[in-house]
């Protein structure tokens, strides 16, 4: 009987802990990529164009979806640390900076392409980064990151993976999506 009790114990702290997620965001390594052993596969990548990035280098403005906010500043800070954009801000902080800038009333929102277009034109050039974050059931979920060009619209950058949380999300589906970012990014730098 005690055996029982000590091995429902121990096997009920496997699952809890296989479970957890860290999600402490981390800096590229030495290698310049987000730490893990998962890449993603080029099916994942759904949109991968040029886009002249050193124009949009001023800010990066997270858009984070219905389902997302969860991850919200593990999102924000792991963006800004691939060290690119001088900015990285969620709604809330771009508009404020808005705001401050005297450029709030040229802008009808920042949620929606039309009003990041008339950001754009007041603000100047910034690059949207849209993410997605979604339970599938059980210990599955999806997520996307996708790079927006807010003066045409235009989606530049999207990959979207599928992962099973045992130990985390972020090794298994976040950082893949920021490791495909980040490339994207590094071969934009200098299109002109």
């Amino acid at each position: 009987m005690h055996f029982l009790r000590v091995s429902m114990i121990a096997l009920a702290l496997i699952v809890l802990t296989g479970c957890s997620s860290t999600m402490k965001a981390v800096k590229p390594d030495a290698n310049g990529s987000f730490p893990t052993k998962n890449a993603l596969k080029p099916e994942e990548i759904l949109v991968n164009e040029k886009l002249a990035l050193s124009e949009y280098r001023k800010l990066a403005y997270i858009q984070i979806g219905d389902k997302g906010e969860t991850y919200e500043g593990f999102i924000i800070e792991s963006v800004s640390n691939i060290g690119y954009f001088e900015k990285v801000l969620n709604k809330q902080g771009f508009e404020q900076v808005l705001i401050a800038s005297g450029k709030s009333d040229e802008i009808s929102n920042i949620s929606d392409l039309i009003g990041l277009r008339q950001a754009s034109k007041s603000y100047g050039k910034f690059l949207v980064v849209k993410t997605n974050v979604e339970w599938l059931g059980g210990y599955d979920f999806m997520a996307s990151i996708e790079a927006i060009d807010p003066v045409t619209g235009k989606t530049h950058y999207l990959a979207k993976r599928k992962a099973f949380n045992w130990a985390g999300l972020d090794k298994p589906l976040f950082y893949p999506l920021f490791n495909g970012f980040l490339e994207w990014v590094n071969a934009n730098k200098a299109t002109q």
